[in-house]
């Protein structure tokens, strides 16, 4: 995903925007679909966490979103749970 994947992200930028924290948003400086989705992926990270905590280290297991048997599905801009063998 870089600079053009996220389809329709002209329709669903101001959306995306509105999901991310304050410090994130006024990081983007460009009007790539790659900061927008990297901005946000840093707002779930820290669960919307200000600027200081950027610079804190973070698992693999964090930044997958990985938990027990559930985990928060990266791919999803809501970052909904889902669970290995819930119907």
């Amino acid at each position: 995903m870089h600079n053009g994947v996220v389809s329709n992200f002209l329709d669903i930028r101001r959306d995306l925007s509105d999901m991310m924290s304050f410090d994130a948003y006024c990081n983007i400086f460009g009007t790539t679909d790659s900061e927008h989705v990297a901005a946000l992926f840093v707002t779930n990270l820290t669960k919307g966490g200000t600027k200081d905590t950027w610079e804190q280290e973070h698992s693999l297991e964090d930044m997958l979103g990985i938990d027990g048997n559930c985990r928060t599905n990266p791919y999803a801009a809501t970052s909904e749970a889902w669970c290995k063998g819930c119907a």
